[in-house]
Order: C-alpha cells, then structure tokens, then sequence
C-alpha cells in the first residue's frame, strides 16, 4: 500500500529532528554509539524503505547541508592553510637545524678521534721513557683486572 507523499515528506523530517536530538526510535539505531546524519540512517528512523529519499531532493538538500563535511567556511580554510604554512616551516627550520648538528657532531668525533691518537702517542713515548727494569716492576705490581676492558694493554709496546 503506497503512502501519501505529504506523510513521506513529514516522516522523513521528523527523523531528521530526532537525529539531531538523539532521540531514536529505530532499533538498529539505538544499538549504535554514534549515529550520523545521512539518507540511509534517515530512511531507518522514518521507517520508509530505501531508496525513498529519491522523490524528495529538497530533503536531500537538507541532509547534505546539515553534514558536517560541507560546514567548513572559507575563514576555516584560511586559518588551516595558514597554520599548515606555519608547520611547514617550523618543519623547514628544524630540518636545519638537525643537519647542522649533525655536521657538527661529525666535527666533535674527527676532533675527538685526533686527541685520542695523540694521547695515545704521548703515553706510549711517556711509557718508553722509564728504564726497562722499572717497568718491569711496575707491570708485575699492576693487577689484571686493570689490564682489562678500555686501559691501553702496555705489554704490546715492551722492548725485548
């Protein structure tokens, strides 16, 4: 039995209402946490079948209009085009920043890598400075866990 277009039309905005509201008599829609405002969900509430919104695009209209998709004004572009140039840059900034770290801390290592080589050498001349019966003496007072890990091992440099 078909039903008078009028009531169609009033059915399907008296679910548009209780969308809005969130005062739904569906049952499939109840279930749901979160109910957005399109044809289907409009066809359910009104308890018309689908497809229904087709003989009324000025209620259409009305959906698509009420979507929040469509609500963004030209002063909201602005202010988000502007903000994304900011973060563009900012990011542009940062880029450079970190490269010229970067630069630097190879800079500290090739620096650092001289020193080391450098006192190396000196310790080693240093060592070879004391008379052989010295350090003699003094490597057998050394304890062998001092010999391990990181400490130069000076036996590799003695004389014989």
């Amino acid at each position: 039995m078909a039903r008078n277009k009028d009531a169609s039309r009033k059915a399907l905005l008296d679910a548009i209402s209780r969308i809005k509201e969130q005062t739904y008599t569906h049952k499939d829609l109840r279930k749901k946490a979160v109910v957005k405002l399109n044809k289907s969900n409009v066809e359910k509430e009104a308890g018309l079948s689908v497809g229904a919104l087709r003989h009324h695009p000025d209620i259409v209209k009305v959906i698509e209009g009420a979507s929040p998709n469509n609500n963004n004004s030209a002063d909201d572009v602005a202010s988000l085009t502007e903000k994304v140039n900011k973060l563009e840059a900012s990011n542009r900034k940062l880029k450079a920043e970190s490269t010229c770290s970067k630069k630097d801390a190879e800079q500290a290592k090739k620096t650092l890598e001289e020193y080391q080589s450098k006192y190396h050498q000196t310790v080693t001349a240093l060592f070879f400075k004391i008379p052989i019966d010295e350090r003699e003496e003094l490597i057998k007072l050394l304890d062998n866990s001092s010999l391990s890990g990181d400490v130069t091992n000076i036996n590799e440099y003695r004389r014989k």
